[in-house]
């Protein structure tokens, strides 16, 4: 029991540390790129945000979650995954080369139609590597992941940014997905032993969308409810605030999303294999839980704690009005793994009815702040979605509860000591700052420092079991 539970956390934290490191490279790449191009340049890619996010959506169709979900999956259900994966590709890509110039018009922007030709073209790729992913999720596998990821996402990082460097402008922003799309597909298909047969099965597709459905039906209805933003913005504010606000919503979803992201797959490939034993569920989840949250609240304040040094240093002047909604983002991000982690339960449990109306609820709420944030301006609206993530976490953590044993208060005890003791350093870091007279630059560096010491060594005094886990992950992989 315990070698299974130790599996599954250290499993979590290997996926961490791989979104890290590739975030790292994401992260360094998007302030280069801030030097050779302008706001307007990322305005420009916030406009084509929700076709990309449309078209890798319904690829996977829900179809991956369904996979992985299963004790065993049949030749039938990989093949069929596959060859129906490729299909949408083509219809959805036709669809939207099709609707590209009523884009172009509704923005006023004519070269919008070359690029969401070029930069949805990415589909075909995603839509090969569905089932091999699949597999390594299923296996637990993200060290193998880790080494597919980090040369694609480094091999177009640097194309980007020698695009950039030599007078590309936007066009840089538009072939590095599709870059880090084909190599990456390439080096899946090298590194998986797996190969589509001829087992196509309707009755494989139809057994499979039962479940999906409703994970598609809800992420659907996600992305224009998640892009309202960008689709709306450039209609409202100047392409410059656009810009800002998707620089920074692009750090953030570098520093977050992908980290998040890292907490999703892993919780719920390792959830279902711990499905049919509630007792390791039960701990497995509390494990989870507690080890996310002490990373994820930690970074996060860590990164609102740097963003000024970031924008002040980093980045040209003309960046700098971006700063305050930066924060934001990294602020309303904090209980985004806990709703992860509590979504997964609810799909474990076969309850994807109940994902969708978790969905439709955030959805509800996220569109009436949006309507009263919008006429104050883009840092309200950011601010808004740091009350919109606090509020729908809540029914989130009720309902899952309402599926397993492990309580709300029970969640809320295990997660609360990482929260108020991030927040208590980092604002008295921060406070630290701002009484500093010597350089701005080293007191920045120090109070990071210092957060990081404090932080591990306060959560080591008050033996926070998400600090225990990471230092027995630690010694496995020193000692293996």
């Amino acid at each position: 029991m315990e070698k299974l539970l130790n599996t599954t956390v250290y499993s979590a934290l290997w996926s961490m540390a791989r979104v890290l490191l590739t975030t790292g490279l994401n992260f360094l790449t998007t302030l280069a790129l801030a030097w050779f191009l302008a706001p307007a340049d990322f305005a420009l890619i916030a406009m084509t945000v929700v076709f990309v996010q449309l078209a890798t959506f319904l690829v996977d169709s829900g179809f991956s979650d369904a996979l992985i979900r299963k004790t065993r999956i049949s030749d039938a259900e990989q093949d069929s995954v596959f060859y129906l994966s490729l299909l949408i590709a083509a219809v959805i890509y036709g669809l939207i080369f099709l609707a590209a110039p009523l884009v172009s018009d509704f923005y006023s922007q004519p070269i919008l139609i070359d690029i969401i030709r070029i930069i949805t073209f990415s589909v075909f790729f995603k839509a090969l590597v569905v089932v091999p992913n699949v597999l390594l999720t299923r296996q637990l596998s993200f060290k193998k992941l880790f080494w597919i990821n980090l040369p694609a996402t480094t091999f177009a990082s640097a194309l980007c940014i020698y695009l950039a460097y030599h007078g590309s402008g936007v066009w840089a922003l538009v072939w590095q997905p599709v870059a880090y799309a084909v190599l990456s597909a390439a080096i899946t298909l090298t590194v998986v032993d797996w190969r589509p047969g001829l087992k196509f099965s309707l009755a494989c597709i139809r057994d499979l969308f039962g479940f999906s459905s409703y994970l598609l039906i809800n992420r659907l209805l996600n992305i224009p409810f998640n892009n309202m933003y960008l689709i709306v913005l450039p209609k409202v504010f100047s392409p410059t605030l656009v810009g800002l606000y998707f620089f920074a919503q692009k750090i953030k979803e570098v520093l977050v999303d992908l980290l998040v992201s890292s907490v999703e797959k892993v919780t719920y490939s390792a959830f279902a294999k711990l499905q049919d034993d509630e007792e390791l569920l039960h701990e497995a989840y509390r494990r989870l839980v507690r080890t996310t949250t002490f990373v994820s609240f930690g970074f996060l304040v860590l990164c609102i704690l740097l963003a000024p040094a970031l924008y002040q240093y980093a980045l040209s002047e003309d960046w700098l009005p971006g700063l305050l909604v930066m924060q934001l983002f990294c602020l309303s991000a904090l209980f985004l793994p806990l709703h992860s982690v509590n979504l997964n339960i609810l799909k474990i449990r076969k309850r994807a009815d109940l994902v969708l109306g978790l969905g439709i609820f955030k959805k509800v709420v996220s569109v009436l702040v949006f309507l009263w944030t919008i006429q104050y301006g883009v840092a309200w609206v950011v601010g808004g979605q740091v009350v919109a993530s606090i509020v729908t976490y809540v029914p989130c953590a009720v309902v899952a509860a309402r599926v397993t044993s492990y309580s709300i208060w029970q969640q809320f005890a295990d997660f609360t000591p990482s929260l108020l003791l991030s927040l208590a350093l980092g604002g008295a870091m921060a406070l630290i700052v701002d009484l500093w007279t010597f350089s701005t630059l080293l007191a920045y560096g120090l109070s990071s420092l210092g957060f990081i010491v404090l932080y591990l060594a306060v959560a080591h005094y008050l033996r926070l079991q998400g600090l225990m886990s990471i230092k027995r992950f630690v010694t496995k992989e020193l000692t293996a």
